[in-house]
């Protein structure tokens, strides 16, 4: 009989900038540590010294020689795309085939509802996407955590802002995978247990 093939879980974080996001991934990947559950963590576009992801966080914080005002914004969303699949062929598949829970700080659906926000069209992000989402679509176990936080929203009051809000709950709204909204009001403590119960819940 042959073994049973590892399945991991890739768990991806969403929102917009500010939420508490990247904070509640790195609580996260703590608490599954004490509990001895193999996991690894990874962020996009990514800040990993010498990979493709690296030199676009740089293009962002203007840490390179390219400034991210001179580059088109189409172009600019390409670039991230590319980043995220290197790092998902690279790093983040294998390691699901080993059977490890696999945190993501952001993917495709801030590629669309960022580029929204920058004034691309649906049509525009959807082709840009399709290269990414041909191998998320894949993956077997995913879950989507759309993290949210009133008070950090309520102070959106420009147009792009609120278009990339709209974009997120529009994405929550027609995805086919599992999306668990997470309000981040309460504590951090509170809010990272619920996660990761959820989590081993759906790791099983």
């Amino acid at each position: 009989m042959n073994k049973k093939e590892k399945v991991g879980l890739l768990a991806i974080f969403e929102g917009i900038d500010h939420v508490g996001k990247s904070t509640i991934v790195d609580m996260v990947s703590k608490e599954l540590t004490k509990i001895k559950r193999s996991h690894s963590q990874y962020s996009f576009p990514g800040k990993k010294i010498g990979t493709l992801g690296r030199l676009i966080y740089d293009l962002h914080h203007d840490n390179g020689s390219i400034k991210s005002e001179f580059i088109d914004n189409e172009s600019k969303q390409i670039l991230h795309v590319a980043a995220h699949i290197d790092t998902l062929k690279k790093d983040i598949i294998p390691d699901l085939k080993e059977g490890k829970i696999v945190l993501l700080d952001r993917s495709w659906w801030s590629t669309i509802a960022y580029g929204i926000g920058d004034g691309l069209g649906k049509e525009t992000l959807n082709d840009i996407i399709l290269p990414e989402k041909k191998i998320i679509d894949k993956i077997e176990n995913i879950i989507y955590f759309y993290i949210i936080r009133k008070d950090i929203e309520q102070d959106f009051d420009n147009n792009k802002a609120i278009c990339i809000l709209q974009a997120y709950d529009e994405l929550c709204q027609s995805e086919k995978q599992y999306v668990v909204k997470v309000k981040n009001n309460d504590s951090l403590e509170s809010v990272t247990k619920f996660i990761v119960d959820t989590i081993m819940a759906y790791n099983k």
